[in-house]
């Protein structure tokens, strides 16, 4: 046996072992910091987390962002009336807090921001300070379905890296790393599972670290890609027109765009970080009709549990693209 075998063998092991060891303290460092805490959009605290690559923002050139402008503004909706005026004042401020950061990013070109009502967006301009450049008003007839995210996007959003999300999810590092080029030539949809705010100090506020704190449950809220060419809006209305808010909508939408419109469709959670700002009482009609308020209970819709378990999209730690065959 040749004398360097040995030393060949360690140098070899030495470097298998850096290769693993590197991307666990790089993934420590991307995930240092806290999550927002406060309720209101003046004193709103951004993560500031470690950057730990170089950017690649001229592949994005901003990422426009595509939400729905979610405020009671005093006047509680159907099903909501068991909240006080204070109750969903509160809830306002969440939504207004989140929007007010998300347009803050430096990363964000443009938020396309759906909206019913004169009276809300009032509101907005009354208590958003900063980028109010950045908000582009689309009048809507109805809340935010899933379909809308996307025929929104086919028509006006051709070759632009887009940000479909709820209006209560923070956006975090790691989208400017993002090779949008390279979703778009491949076809990617990132679907990311969402992380949860840190208590406060006065313990106000905590929710649930969805990608981090428990096994893989689903909870996508935020959807990032970027159209070659515009989707088949046939398939997406006869599939997706429903209330983002239903259980089981985001199964949904993964179900279609992987076997359906044939995306690669992946949930780089643990490098791509946003947040649940919901620390408000007041939840949506969902909570308490769980079992009737579900996509696969809607008669028109041919939805079945066998779909929503084949939907599901495991927490991944790098940024992947196209899967190989």
């Amino acid at each position: 046996m040749p004398r360097n075998f040995f030393s060949l063998r360690r140098v070899a092991l030495i470097s298998i072992a850096a290769l693993l060891v590197l991307p666990i303290y790089l993934y420590k460092i991307t995930l240092t910091g806290s999550a927002p805490g406060p309720v209101s959009v003046s004193d709103v605290y951004i993560p500031s987390e470690v950057k730990t690559q170089v950017s690649t923002a001229a592949f994005n050139h901003g990422f426009y962002v595509v939400t729905m402008l979610s405020i009671f503004n005093g006047k509680a909706w159907p099903r909501y009336s068991s909240y006080t005026v204070e109750e969903l004042n509160g809830r306002d401020e969440e939504y207004l807090a989140v929007l007010q950061a998300n347009i803050n990013r430096d990363y964000v070109k443009e938020v396309r921001l759906f909206y019913m009502d004169e009276s809300s967006l009032q509101k907005l301009n009354s208590r958003i300070l900063s980028n109010k450049h950045k908000i582009v008003p689309v009048k809507r007839e109805r809340k935010l379905h899933m379909a809308d995210f996307f025929t929104y996007s086919s028509r006006h959003l051709i070759d632009k890296p887009v940000i479909a999300m709820n209006s209560d999810i923070m956006l975090g590092d790691g989208f400017e790393y993002i090779d949008t080029e390279r979703m778009r030539d491949e076809k990617v949809l990132y679907s990311l599972t969402r992380h949860g705010v840190n208590k406060t100090e006065n313990g106000k506020c905590s929710t649930l670290n969805m990608c981090l704190d428990v096994p893989y449950q689903g909870s996508h809220d935020t959807h990032i890609f970027r159209l070659a060419a515009p989707l088949n809006e046939t398939i997406i209305v006869k599939m997706l027109d429903y209330p983002i808010n239903m259980w089981q909508a985001e199964n949904g939408m993964l179900w279609t765009f992987r076997n359906v419109l044939k995306f690669t469709v992946r949930n780089p959670c643990r490098v791509l970080l946003t947040y649940h700002y919901h620390c408000s009482k007041v939840h949506g009609p969902a909570e308490s009709t769980s079992n009737e308020y579900s996509i696969v209970k809607i008669p028109t819709m041919n939805w079945v549990w066998r779909n929503v378990l084949d939907s599901f999209t495991p927490i991944e730690s790098n940024l992947s693209y196209r899967e190989k065959v």
